[in-house]
C-alpha cells in the first residue's frame, strides 16, 4: 500500500506541509518506491520486520513521537500493522487515519462482507470509508473477520500455482 500512501504524502506536500513518511516492508527486497518517499516528504523512515534495513519494526515510532510533534498520521497496510500504529499514536493524542481496504463486493454496503466496527457502531468500508479513526476501530474483530476466510484463500493460492497462476482453472498443468 505505499503507492497510495505516496499519493497521499505528495498532495500533502503540495499544500505546504510538512511530512514525514515511514516506509515499511517484511524485509529489504520487498521495500519499494523510497526514491518517491524523498521526493514527497520532508523526512523518510525506513522500517522492516527483520531489521535487514532502517528500524526493526515499529516500535521506533513511541521514541520518534516523544522527540517530535506531528499534527496527524496517516495509515495504509496490513491491518496488524495499521492496529499497532494506532495503538502507539494513542497516547500522543495523535489523530490517526487508518485505510482499512475490506472485501467489497457489491460497492453499496448491502453484502456486508466490508464491515467495520467503528466506535461501536457497525461501519461498511464501501460506503463509509474504507478511512477510519484507527482509535475508533475494533482491530480484533476486523482481524478476526479477515481470517474467516484463510483456509480457502489458502487452497485457491495453491491451486492457482498449480494451474499456471491463473485462478479460473483453464491453464492446467
Amino acid at each position: 500500500m505505499i503507492a497510495p500512501l505516496l499519493l497521499q504524502s505528495k498532495v500533502m506536500k503540495e499544500a505546504g506541509n510538512h511530512v514525514t513518511t515511514v516506509l515499511g516492508a517484511r524485509s529489504q527486497e520487498f521495500l519499494m518506491m523510497e526514491e518517491e518517499a524523498n521526493r514527497y516528504s520532508d523526512k523518510v523512515y525506513i522500517a522492516t520486520d527483520n531489521g535487514s534495513k532502517g528500524y526493526t519494526g515499529v516500535g521506533f515510532l513511541n521514541e520518534l513521537l516523544k522527540k517530535e510533534k506531528f499534527d496527524h498520521c496517516v495509515v495504509m497496510g496490513p491491518v496488524v500493522l495499521m492496529k499497532d500504529v494506532s495503538e502507539i499514536t494513542k497516547p500522543f493524542g495523535i489523530p490517526t487515519i487508518v485505510t482499512t481496504t475490506p472485501i467489497m463486493i457489491d460497492g453499496m454496503g448491502m453484502c456486508g462482507v466490508c464491515r467495520v466496527t467503528v466506535g461501536g457502531k457497525m461501519l461498511f468500508g464501501c460506503v463509509d470509508g474504507p478511512e477510519f479513526d484507527g482509535h475508533q476501530v475494533d482491530f480484533d474483530e476486523l482481524i478476526m473477520r479477515q481470517r474467516t476466510m484463510l483456509p480457502e484463500e489458502r487452497l485457491s493460492s495453491v491451486l492457482a500455482d498449480m494451474h499456471g497462476g491463473c485462478k479460473c482453472g483453464r491453464n492446467k498443468a
